[in-house]
């Protein structure tokens, strides 16, 4: 029988088909036959067949349904590749890349790559590095006991690898899984990353490597070389396995033959512990109760850094250090030291590690223990007499204080000894370098401020130089009674031998507040110079500059009389003011009734105070001082003048509420008042007036400037010491110059008051001008609604979901003006207030908008409803003139009851807010 000749549609097909690679023996959709030729066929095809062998000898008439077969062949006709391609090797944990182990537990993979991998573990998890690109799956088996170390060494310049650690099975491996190890990206481009993992749990382990990119960009992806090492760890790998160290007596212990090659980093970053990049090595060392440890590591050729840290808190994510070194460069040997000064044995571990993550290797390392001296610390010092002489040296003690207020000690070992001085006699103490190179510090103490966890204060201080071996510091006791003062001597950084020497003598005139100078106060000047004076004031509120040895005058200032201070520098000298009145001489902490610095030794410093009395006459004390520990010379005078009506709260203009507008002005008015509680800090001149509210009823105040004067008003109730104190009960500076300004206040009080009105200036800029005044008394608002005040403020139930409320505060009143802290944005508009509870470890997030143009502000007081009281205790605050938002987390650990109070500036109307507790 003749055979049958394929016709040339199955001739293409047959082709195209042995092109694609695809063509097999059975049919596949095109060309002839499993067997080539029809059996019983005795004319060609004229279409394609779908099965194997064609039974009906007719020719076909069509073509068959599947042109080709979906199974075998892409069913696209531009796919790249010619078959099917399966999920790539290592594209997730599922189908890692097997790491196979030789005899000696390593393996070494060339030529791997992340480029056309898919970003399957974005490593949000717990101790996992997050990022955010392209990355590749290892699995590597760890036997328990042994320690698996991979290296990633990029063959890309411009990749920047990155790498996490997961404990099998595969399923672990999700973007929440948890690492085993915190994540590792401590190189830049191109640069090796290594990362370390102890098997400790005990069984036999799968651990998945996935290799990602610190980067997101289109360098995120690049090729790379991986090696693995599986083996036992070595001694002082890890916290589980510090090597002991046993320091007999004061014999340090020397280890020459010391490595970091072949250990991990295994050690998070930590607080105080110095910058490492590269492997750590740890020796567990006891350090006896009094004792000091001091370690030296002199590395071969690379930049060591050495750190002490507890040894139970050794595995902690929070890991904290004691003290650190890691002051040399590269071959440089780093010294620590670390008193132990507690009542028992302390277990630490001495940390080596490498400040780069390519460069380390040898090293030796030597460890001491030395008594601590004693009188190392506040605790136990030795007392010297008055006169008196001791020697000493601070090589041998630790570090207990290196700051603190008014104090000039460092970061090197201190020691502490003690003094009695009598009641009006001044102390001179001196201390003198008797060692080369050693520039020691000497820094007087209350035993009281010295005290074990309390803030160290000293109130007298002086320090050598290194052409100056000697400084002595000065202190008068001004008390009725012996005080017992202790000396601590100090240093910038090493220690060394001194000489300390103590004297005692009548303080000089003008010492103290006991024994002032008297200053005329017809503005003749008097000359006077603080190089030898003590130093006797320190900082405080209100005052100036304390720093330096102070000098004390007293003048007497007839009722309602203004004194003017003026003082300046000779040389290059510059001196600060301050005043102070009745106890404030003695007060602790210091407090001045006013205080400024000369801002140069040649530009002059005034200040002013005003006696309020009208009856009797007021001592004032002058303070003449400076930030300069070494003092100078100062030329001062005083200047007594009297104050005209409307200058001071004790002489303020009485108005009558309703009368027609008073016309003023604060041009040649003198700034008594500045700054203050609730009230606009403001520079220049001040006028005041005064006017009766009755019980129950609303004083609206509105000033009226000329066109260039921009004024502040502010509203203070009381008696004219407490306008003298300036505290006010409402403040306003709402709108610029030539606008008015309007303030409200309601007495609640029960009875009439006197409300002081101050009319001051919004800067030193155009600081006077004209001004009308009206004051007007009316009625309250009428029942404001619920949330007028922090005790029926409406409870909100708020969780995740928003919760959205809206109104109107000109329906409320000005409840809460200003409160006890910074954190409370005071202001003088009407006020609302909401309570919530906020669960503990829950936030709560308010925001608060408007569409006055008018500034909003929201602050958040916690406690009861008590808590809003006067001077409001507020944990967080904002403002805005659109949208404010402020946001709490309660970490008390109890559920507490927060108030927001919504305030406004001045002008009133509609508010929304949106609040959540989550």
């Amino acid at each position: 029988m003749k055979s049958r000749v394929p016709s040339s549609r199955a001739v293409l097909v047959v082709s195209m088909l042995a092109f694609a690679g695809c063509a097999t023996a059975e049919d596949v959709g095109g060309g002839a036959e499993g067997g080539l030729v029809d059996s019983g066929s005795v004319r060609p095809d004229t279409g394609l067949d779908a099965s194997a062998h064609d039974t009906d000898p007719a020719p076909d008439t069509s073509v068959d349904s599947n042109l080709v077969d979906s199974n075998l062949v892409d069913s696209s006709p531009s796919d790249t590749t010619p078959v099917d391609a399966g999920p790539l090797d290592g594209d997730t944990c599922a189908t890692a890349t097997a790491v196979t182990l030789d005899a000696t537990g390593h393996a070494s993979l060339g030529g791997q790559t992340t480029n056309g991998y898919a970003e399957d573990h974005l490593a949000s998890g717990t101790s996992c590095l997050a990022v955010g690109a392209a990355d590749h799956a290892y699995a590597v088996p760890v036997p328990a006991g042994r320690k698996l170390t991979v290296t990633v060494s990029p063959t890309d310049a411009n990749f920047d690898p990155a790498l996490n650690l997961v404990l099998g099975p595969a399923s672990n491996c999700g973007p929440t899984g948890a690492c085993v190890t915190s994540g590792v990206d401590a190189a830049s481009s191109g640069s090796p990353e290594t990362i370390a993992w102890f098997n400790a749990t005990g069984a036999d382990a799968t651990v998945f490597v996935i290799v990602d990119s610190a980067q997101s960009n289109g360098t995120s992806q690049g090729t790379y070389v991986v090696d693995v090492g599986v083996a036992p760890i070595p001694p002082g790998d890890t916290c589980g396995n510090a090597v002991p160290v046993t320091i007999t007596g004061t014999t340090a212990t020397a280890m020459s033959s010391e490595t970091l090659t072949g250990y991990a980093q295994d050690l998070p970053a930590g607080t105080g512990c110095g910058t490492s990049n590269g492997p750590d090595h740890l020796y567990k060392i006891d350090i006896p109760a009094g004792q000091r440890l001091s370690a030296t590591v002199t590395p071969s050729a690379f930049d060591a850094v050495l750190a002490i840290q507890p040894d139970a808190s050794c595995a902690s994510a929070s890991r904290t250090c004691l003290v650190k070194a890691d002051a040399g460069g590269s071959g440089v040997a780093e010294t620590i030291t670390y008193a132990n000064t507690g009542s028992s044995t302390l277990t630490v571990d001495l940390v080596v590690a490498s400040y780069s993550s390519t460069t380390f290797g040898n090293y030796s390392l030597s460890a001491a223990l030395q008594p601590l001296p004693p009188n190392d610390t506040c605790a136990a010092p030795i007392a010297v007499a008055a006169p008196g002489s001791v020697t000493g040296d601070t090589t041998a003690a630790s570090d207990d204080y290196s700051s603190g207020t008014g104090c000039l000690g460092g970061a090197g070992p201190d020691l502490v000894y003690s003094v009695d001085v009598p009641a009006g006699k001044q102390l001179a103490a001196t201390i003198v370098s008797t060692g080369s190179g050693f520039v020691p510090t000497l820094d007087l103490v209350d035993p009281s401020q010295c005290a074990p966890g309390a803030a160290l204060v000293c109130f007298a201080g002086g320090a050598t130089t290194s052409s100056s071996p000697g400084a002595t510091v000065r202190w008068t006791n001004a008390a009725t009674s012996t005080k017992h003062v202790l000396m601590i001597v100090d240093s910038a950084s090493t220690g060394g031998p001194f000489q300390l020497s103590t004297a005692l003598a009548d303080p000089p005139a003008g010492d103290t507040c006991a024994n002032p100078f008297a200053l005329a106060t017809d503005g003749s000047l008097k000359t006077g110079d603080t190089s030898g004076a003590t130093n006797d004031y320190g900082a405080g509120a209100g005052c100036g500059g304390a720093a330096g040895p102070d000098q004390v005058y007293t003048v007497t200032i007839p009722p309602l009389q203004l004194l003017t201070t003026t003082a300046f520098g000779s040389g290059s000298f510059v001196p600060s003011i301050s005043y102070q009145t009745g106890l404030q001489c003695s007060s602790a902490p210091r407090v001045c009734s006013g205080g400024a610095d000369a801002a140069s030794a040649s530009s002059p410093i005034a200040i002013r105070y005003a006696n309020e009395s009208s009856t009797t006459s007021e001592t004032i004390d002058v303070v003449v001082d400076s930030s300069s520990t070494s003092g100078g010379g100062y030329t001062i005078d005083a200047l007594l003048s009297a104050t005209q009506p409307g200058d001071l709260c004790g002489t303020a203009t009485p108005i009558i509420a309703g009368a027609a507008a008073l016309a003023a002005t604060t041009t040649g008015f003198s700034n008594d008042y500045e700054g203050g509680l609730g009230c606009k800090p403001t520079t220049g001149p001040d006028r005041v007036f005064s006017v009766t509210v009755p019980a129950g009823k609303e004083l609206t105040a509105v000033v009226s400037p000329s066109a260039s004067f921009d004024p502040t008003l502010s509203l203070v109730a009381g008696t004219p010491g407490d306008c003298a104190a300036h505290q006010c009960n409402a403040a306003v500076d709402a709108n610029p110059a030539g606008q008015p300004e309007v303030a409200h206040y309601v007495n609640a009080a029960g009875a009439d008051q006197t409300v002081f009105i101050l009319v001051d200036s919004e800067s030193a800029t155009n600081a006077s001008g004209d001004f009308s005044l009206s004051a007007t008394i009316g009625d309250p608002p009428a029942n404001p609604p619920p949330g007028d005040t922090c005790y029926d403020a409406p409870t909100l139930i708020a969780g995740a979901a928003a919760i959205a409320l809206s109104g109107d505060v000109s329906t409320y009143t000005d409840d809460y003006t200003y409160g006890g802290a910074a954190s409370f944005q005071y202001h003088s508009g009407p006020d609302v207030v909401y309570s919530v509870g906020i669960p503990a470890g829950k936030t709560l997030t308010a925001t608060v908008t408007n569409t006055l143009g008018d500034t909003f502000y929201v602050n958040l007081v916690t406690g009861t409803a008590a808590s809003c009281g006067t001077n409001l205790p507020c944990v967080t605050n904002a403002a805005s003139s659109t949208a404010a938002t402020i946001t709490y987390t309660n970490a008390t650990g109890a559920a507490q009851t927060g108030f927001v109070i919504i305030d406004s500036l001045s002008a009133t109307g509609p508010y929304s807010m949106s609040l959540t507790v989550n």
